[in-house]
């Protein structure tokens, strides 16, 4: 009889030792997960778009964040990471002083010093919606406006459950909205209606970049 209940003993609070440790993980995850705006947290703090330019304009390939800031990083080969054209990463970098790119693009030239891989260009972007395609040719509507005005960056914004996309050229950026309507138009040189507009959407995450 004595036993079992140092068996039935046991048995409890193993049970409970089980349950604490649950709710422990789960407390835990929820405070690793809690970044405040539903953003996943990378382990560095920059999100980035690979474009590879192979030796047009003497590029290589840069780094695009979304602020539109470009990266070059000479002599950067990632140890556990084949760098493909299209992918996401996250990055942090150092500035190289007094050094500069011969790159059209203008980019900073610096030292990458933490990248993680976030996303693979891999998929079949005639699948995906318009929030998330990330080959503009899959769409019809947007391959005619890249054949009819040559932009050099496409650019998407998510706002209020609405996307937007910036179609930006050397003296204009043209805005659309996810079916391919044609929202308005800025120059470069003014700051009228249209500007007031996008205004709410702005930064545009830049997903594309003209190859030459």
């Amino acid at each position: 009889m004595e036993c079992n209940t140092h068996l039935s003993i046991f048995k409890s609070l193993t049970f409970c030792i089980f349950i604490i440790s649950m709710i422990s993980c789960k407390s835990a995850q929820k405070a690793v997960n809690a970044t405040g705006d539903d953003k996943p947290a990378y382990k560095c703090s920059k999100e980035a778009l690979v474009k590879m330019f192979g030796g047009k304009d003497s590029c290589g390939t840069l780094l695009f964040l979304p602020n539109n800031t470009k990266i070059t990083a000479p002599n950067w080969t990632p140890k556990d990471l084949t760098l493909r054209d299209g992918q996401r990463i996250s990055i942090d970098y150092k500035v190289i002083e007094n050094e500069t790119s011969n790159c059209l693009w203008k980019p900073l030239v610096a030292k990458i010093t933490c990248y993680q891989l976030i996303k693979d260009n891999i998929i079949d972007s005639s699948m995906l919606t318009c929030d998330k395609i990330i080959d503009p040719f899959k769409s019809q509507w947007m391959k005619d406006e890249i054949m009819s005005t040559n932009p050099f960056t496409i650019g998407r914004s998510i706002k209020n459950g609405k996307v937007w996309f910036k179609f930006t050229n050397v003296h204009k950026n043209r805005y659309f909205d996810c079916d391919g309507k044609f929202i308005c138009e800025t120059s470069n040189r003014e700051y009228g209606d249209c500007s007031k507009k996008v205004t709410a959407y702005e930064p545009f995450e830049v997903f594309w970049v003209r190859n030459n």
